[in-house]
């Protein structure tokens, strides 16, 4: 792991005293600093932190979605997906619903689902009514909730993220 992740991570984890903290990025500027806070809670050597990292992928990442989605290459229907981010707590997908795609009313028993809309229009049937959504719509699922999603006039193109992480297999309760 590299240090700079480490630094992250202990940055959102413990709080330092005003003027040690770099208010432009939200990391502390001075390792020894927080070296010392850190004394007792965790290791900054990578080789003993062995085990704490059990995320794919297992570095920080910055996404471009515009960049992403447009090297795509879309089936003609239903439902593009990849998963860009796993761990046992979390799973996030980038996903297209294709013009003219309804992904049929479902619910999920493990895990809650968070919809983030980052492109194109759509509908997401929310509590037993059909909304519009656009760029920049959020839409938080708990678990046993039914839902869908359609984009029948135009690509709805979305991040999706399941916590606690989707089950091996599927978490997909089809309402026929």
């Amino acid at each position: 792991m590299k240090r700079g992740v480490l630094l992250q991570y202990a940055a959102a984890t413990i709080p330092p005293p005003a003027g040690k903290r770099n208010a432009e990025i939200g990391l502390f500027t001075k390792p020894s600093y927080l070296n010392k806070r850190m004394e007792g809670f965790m290791s900054l050597n990578p080789q003993e932190l062995k085990g704490l990292i059990d995320s794919t992928p297992n570095v920080a990442v910055l996404f471009n979605l515009a960049g992403y989605y447009a090297k795509r290459q879309l089936p003609e229907k239903g439902v593009d997906s990849e998963v860009v981010y796993d761990c046992p707590r979390t799973q996030m997908m980038f996903r297209t619903a294709v013009k003219g795609t309804q992904i049929g009313s479902h619910f999920h028993t493990v895990s809650d689902e968070v919809v983030i809309v980052v492109g194109g229009r759509g509908e997401i049937l929310v509590n037993g009514e059909w909304m519009p959504v656009k760029q920049g719509d959020v839409h938080v699922c708990p678990r046993g909730i039914v839902h869908d999603t359609r984009a029948l006039e135009e690509n709805l193109q979305y991040i999706s993220i399941f916590t606690p992480h989707l089950p091996p297999g599927t978490d997909i309760n089809w309402i026929k």
